[in-house]
Protein backbone atom coordinates (compact mmCIF):
# COMPACT_ATOMS: atom_id res chain seq x y z
CA UNK A 1 0.00 0.00 0.00
CA UNK A 2 1.05 3.49 -0.68
CA UNK A 3 1.40 5.94 2.23
CA UNK A 4 -1.73 7.64 1.00
CA UNK A 5 -3.89 4.23 1.36
CA UNK A 6 -3.98 3.53 -2.26
CA UNK A 7 -3.29 0.33 -3.69
CA UNK A 8 0.26 0.22 -5.28
CA UNK A 9 0.54 -0.68 -8.96
CA UNK A 10 2.81 -4.25 -9.68
CA UNK A 11 3.55 -6.69 -12.19
CA UNK A 12 3.97 -6.02 -16.22
CA UNK A 13 3.93 -2.54 -17.18
CA UNK A 14 3.56 -1.30 -13.42
CA UNK A 15 5.76 1.50 -13.53
CA UNK A 16 5.24 2.87 -17.25
CA UNK A 17 1.65 3.01 -15.72
CA UNK A 18 2.38 4.97 -12.82
CA UNK A 19 3.69 7.10 -15.06
CA UNK A 20 0.64 7.44 -17.20
CA UNK A 21 -1.68 7.68 -14.42
CA UNK A 22 0.59 11.05 -13.12
CA UNK A 23 0.04 12.21 -16.68
CA UNK A 24 -3.11 11.84 -17.23
CA UNK A 25 -3.77 13.27 -13.34
CA UNK A 26 -1.92 16.16 -14.45
CA UNK A 27 -4.02 16.27 -18.21
CA UNK A 28 -7.52 16.02 -15.81
CA UNK A 29 -6.07 19.31 -13.39
CA UNK A 30 -5.62 21.31 -16.77
CA UNK A 31 -8.95 20.00 -18.55
CA UNK A 32 -10.99 21.20 -14.82
CA UNK A 33 -9.31 24.83 -15.17
CA UNK A 34 -10.43 24.84 -18.79
CA UNK A 35 -14.17 23.94 -18.27
CA UNK A 36 -14.68 26.35 -15.34
CA UNK A 37 -14.53 28.81 -18.03
CA UNK A 38 -16.04 27.56 -20.71
CA UNK A 39 -18.58 25.92 -19.55
CA UNK A 40 -20.17 29.09 -18.24
CA UNK A 41 -18.71 31.52 -21.18
CA UNK A 42 -19.36 28.98 -24.48
CA UNK A 43 -21.09 25.78 -23.91
CA UNK A 44 -24.05 27.09 -21.80
CA UNK A 45 -24.50 29.98 -23.91
CA UNK A 46 -24.63 27.69 -26.84
CA UNK A 47 -26.49 25.01 -25.16
CA UNK A 48 -29.43 27.60 -24.43
CA UNK A 49 -29.37 29.34 -27.37
CA UNK A 50 -29.63 26.37 -29.68
CA UNK A 51 -32.61 25.15 -27.03
CA UNK A 52 -34.73 28.19 -27.49
CA UNK A 53 -34.10 27.90 -31.39
CA UNK A 54 -35.26 24.32 -31.35
CA UNK A 55 -38.07 24.90 -28.79
CA UNK A 56 -39.43 27.87 -31.00
CA UNK A 57 -39.26 25.65 -34.11
CA UNK A 58 -40.73 22.01 -32.58
CA UNK A 59 -41.31 21.24 -29.48
CA UNK A 60 -39.94 22.08 -25.78
CA UNK A 61 -38.58 18.15 -25.35
CA UNK A 62 -36.45 18.50 -28.82
CA UNK A 63 -35.04 21.80 -27.44
CA UNK A 64 -34.44 19.97 -24.25
CA UNK A 65 -32.94 16.73 -25.95
CA UNK A 66 -30.36 19.23 -28.15
CA UNK A 67 -29.20 21.26 -25.09
CA UNK A 68 -27.86 17.81 -23.36
CA UNK A 69 -26.50 17.01 -26.18
CA UNK A 70 -24.36 19.87 -27.13
CA UNK A 71 -23.57 19.49 -23.76
CA UNK A 72 -22.67 15.93 -23.43
CA UNK A 73 -20.56 16.51 -26.48
CA UNK A 74 -18.67 19.29 -25.74
CA UNK A 75 -18.01 17.87 -21.97
CA UNK A 76 -16.36 14.68 -24.04
CA UNK A 77 -14.34 17.05 -25.83
CA UNK A 78 -12.95 19.56 -23.12
CA UNK A 79 -12.14 15.63 -21.15
CA UNK A 80 -10.86 13.82 -24.09
CA UNK A 81 -8.46 11.60 -22.61
CA UNK A 82 -4.84 12.61 -24.92
CA UNK A 83 -3.30 9.04 -23.90
CA UNK A 84 0.29 8.76 -23.84
CA UNK A 85 3.47 6.74 -25.09
CA UNK A 86 3.72 5.71 -21.42
CA UNK A 87 0.01 4.09 -21.42
CA UNK A 88 0.34 2.55 -24.69
CA UNK A 89 3.58 1.25 -23.19
CA UNK A 90 2.29 -0.12 -20.11
CA UNK A 91 -0.50 -1.84 -22.24
CA UNK A 92 2.13 -3.36 -24.40
CA UNK A 93 3.92 -4.38 -21.36
CA UNK A 94 1.40 -6.09 -19.81
CA UNK A 95 0.34 -8.13 -23.12
CA UNK A 96 3.89 -9.68 -23.58
CA UNK A 97 3.40 -11.17 -19.68
CA UNK A 98 0.55 -12.51 -21.33
CA UNK A 99 2.38 -14.14 -23.72
CA UNK A 100 5.09 -15.13 -21.00
CA UNK A 101 2.79 -16.58 -18.29
CA UNK A 102 1.36 -18.90 -20.90
CA UNK A 103 5.17 -20.21 -21.47
CA UNK A 104 5.34 -20.48 -17.81
CA UNK A 105 2.64 -22.44 -17.47
CA UNK A 106 3.19 -24.82 -20.21
CA UNK A 107 6.53 -25.32 -19.18
CA UNK A 108 6.14 -26.94 -15.98
CA UNK A 109 8.97 -25.48 -14.37
CA UNK A 110 11.03 -25.31 -17.08
CA UNK A 111 10.64 -21.37 -17.43
CA UNK A 112 10.03 -18.65 -15.14
CA UNK A 113 9.88 -14.85 -15.43
CA UNK A 114 9.72 -11.85 -13.87
CA UNK A 115 8.42 -8.54 -15.04
CA UNK A 116 9.11 -4.54 -14.19
CA UNK A 117 12.29 -5.00 -12.58
CA UNK A 118 14.87 -2.33 -11.67
CA UNK A 119 17.70 -1.41 -13.81
CA UNK A 120 20.44 1.36 -12.32
CA UNK A 121 19.00 4.16 -10.40
CA UNK A 122 16.54 5.30 -12.93
CA UNK A 123 15.26 3.28 -15.41
CA UNK A 124 13.20 -0.40 -15.30
CA UNK A 125 13.54 -3.96 -17.37
CA UNK A 126 10.54 -4.91 -19.07
CA UNK A 127 11.10 -8.81 -18.43
CA UNK A 128 13.73 -10.97 -17.47
CA UNK A 129 12.88 -14.79 -19.24
CA UNK A 130 15.06 -17.82 -17.49
CA UNK A 131 14.68 -21.27 -18.91
CA UNK A 132 16.82 -23.84 -20.38
CA UNK A 133 18.51 -21.62 -23.24
CA UNK A 134 19.80 -19.28 -20.13
CA UNK A 135 18.36 -15.72 -19.05
CA UNK A 136 16.78 -14.03 -21.83
CA UNK A 137 16.07 -9.81 -21.41
CA UNK A 138 12.96 -9.35 -23.46
CA UNK A 139 12.01 -5.22 -23.66
CA UNK A 140 8.29 -4.80 -25.21
CA UNK A 141 8.43 -2.06 -27.70
CA UNK A 142 4.52 -1.00 -28.85
CA UNK A 143 5.18 0.60 -32.06
CA UNK A 144 2.34 1.93 -33.50
CA UNK A 145 1.92 4.08 -35.85
CA UNK A 146 0.12 3.68 -39.40
CA UNK A 147 2.18 2.30 -42.16
CA UNK A 148 5.26 1.86 -40.39
CA UNK A 149 7.49 -1.19 -40.66
CA UNK A 150 10.33 -2.58 -38.81
CA UNK A 151 13.39 -3.38 -40.69
CA UNK A 152 17.21 -3.62 -41.00
CA UNK A 153 19.26 -2.30 -44.04
CA UNK A 154 22.36 -3.37 -45.23
CA UNK A 155 24.72 -2.48 -42.28
CA UNK A 156 22.36 -4.53 -40.14
CA UNK A 157 20.92 -1.13 -38.38
CA UNK A 158 17.26 -1.54 -36.84
CA UNK A 159 14.82 1.25 -38.61
CA UNK A 160 11.15 1.42 -37.21
CA UNK A 161 9.68 3.22 -40.15
CA UNK A 162 12.16 5.93 -41.46
CA UNK A 163 13.31 6.61 -38.08
CA UNK A 164 16.81 4.90 -36.77
CA UNK A 165 16.81 2.49 -33.83
CA UNK A 166 20.16 3.09 -32.58
CA UNK A 167 19.67 4.50 -29.34
CA UNK A 168 17.00 1.37 -28.83
CA UNK A 169 19.49 -0.93 -29.52
CA UNK A 170 22.33 0.51 -27.42
CA UNK A 171 19.45 0.01 -24.07
CA UNK A 172 18.24 -2.58 -24.62
CA UNK A 173 21.71 -4.05 -24.52
CA UNK A 174 22.48 -2.05 -21.18
CA UNK A 175 19.65 -3.77 -19.51
CA UNK A 176 20.24 -7.00 -20.49
CA UNK A 177 24.26 -6.31 -19.27
CA UNK A 178 22.64 -5.07 -16.04
CA UNK A 179 20.57 -8.15 -15.66
CA UNK A 180 23.85 -10.42 -16.31
CA UNK A 181 26.04 -8.40 -14.25
CA UNK A 182 23.50 -8.78 -11.05
CA UNK A 183 22.77 -12.82 -12.07
CA UNK A 184 26.68 -13.54 -13.16
CA UNK A 185 25.41 -15.35 -16.28
CA UNK A 186 25.30 -13.82 -20.02
CA UNK A 187 21.81 -13.16 -21.02
CA UNK A 188 20.09 -12.74 -24.26
CA UNK A 189 18.81 -9.58 -25.32
CA UNK A 190 15.13 -9.84 -27.30
CA UNK A 191 12.88 -6.83 -28.38
CA UNK A 192 9.01 -8.29 -29.00
CA UNK A 193 7.40 -5.90 -31.07
CA UNK A 194 3.44 -4.88 -30.76
CA UNK A 195 1.46 -4.16 -33.72
CA UNK A 196 3.86 -2.92 -36.28
CA UNK A 197 4.69 -5.91 -38.56
CA UNK A 198 8.36 -7.59 -38.58
CA UNK A 199 9.69 -9.99 -40.98
CA UNK A 200 8.38 -13.60 -40.44
CA UNK A 201 11.30 -15.18 -38.37
CA UNK A 202 12.56 -11.63 -36.76
CA UNK A 203 15.80 -9.42 -37.58
CA UNK A 204 19.02 -9.62 -35.71
CA UNK A 205 20.79 -6.09 -34.71
CA UNK A 206 23.52 -4.92 -32.57
CA UNK A 207 23.78 -8.23 -31.00
CA UNK A 208 19.66 -8.04 -30.39
CA UNK A 209 17.11 -10.26 -32.18
CA UNK A 210 13.83 -8.63 -33.03
CA UNK A 211 10.34 -10.36 -33.42
CA UNK A 212 7.26 -9.79 -33.61
CA UNK A 213 5.34 -10.39 -29.92
CA UNK A 214 2.76 -12.86 -31.26
CA UNK A 215 6.23 -14.84 -32.12
CA UNK A 216 8.14 -14.60 -29.28
CA UNK A 217 7.06 -17.82 -27.05
CA UNK A 218 7.83 -19.93 -30.69
CA UNK A 219 11.66 -18.07 -30.47
CA UNK A 220 12.34 -18.56 -26.88
CA UNK A 221 11.57 -22.32 -27.63
CA UNK A 222 13.54 -22.66 -30.28
CA UNK A 223 16.85 -21.02 -28.74
CA UNK A 224 19.32 -24.03 -28.30
CA UNK A 225 19.41 -25.40 -24.72
CA UNK A 226 22.61 -24.45 -22.69
CA UNK A 227 24.20 -27.56 -20.82
CA UNK A 228 23.36 -27.26 -17.19
CA UNK A 229 20.14 -24.98 -17.17
CA UNK A 230 17.98 -27.93 -15.55
CA UNK A 231 15.09 -27.15 -14.00
CA UNK A 232 16.53 -26.96 -10.46
CA UNK A 233 18.93 -24.57 -12.23
CA UNK A 234 16.11 -22.10 -13.35
CA UNK A 235 14.74 -22.23 -10.23
CA UNK A 236 17.55 -21.29 -8.52
CA UNK A 237 18.40 -18.40 -10.60
CA UNK A 238 15.03 -17.21 -10.83
CA UNK A 239 15.55 -16.88 -6.95
CA UNK A 240 18.45 -14.72 -7.29
CA UNK A 241 16.37 -12.43 -9.65
CA UNK A 242 14.29 -11.96 -7.61
CA UNK A 243 16.45 -11.33 -5.00
CA UNK A 244 19.55 -9.57 -7.08
CA UNK A 245 16.62 -7.51 -9.77
CA UNK A 246 14.40 -5.44 -7.10
CA UNK A 247 10.79 -4.17 -8.64
CA UNK A 248 10.98 -0.83 -10.02
CA UNK A 249 9.96 1.63 -7.74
Amino acid sequence: MSLNGSKRRTGAGASAQRTADTIRADERKKQHRTAAWAVPLLVAPAAGGAAYLTASVTSVRAGFAVAVTITVLALRRLYRNGGSTWARGAAGERKTARILRTLVWCGLGAWTVIHDFRVGSKYNGDHLVIGRCGPVYVDTKTWAAKNARVTTDRHGRLWYGRYPQDKTIKTVLWEADSAAQALGHPVRAVIAVHHAPVPRGGLYSGGVTIVQASELRRHLRDLPRTPGWTRARVASVHRLARHSLQPAA
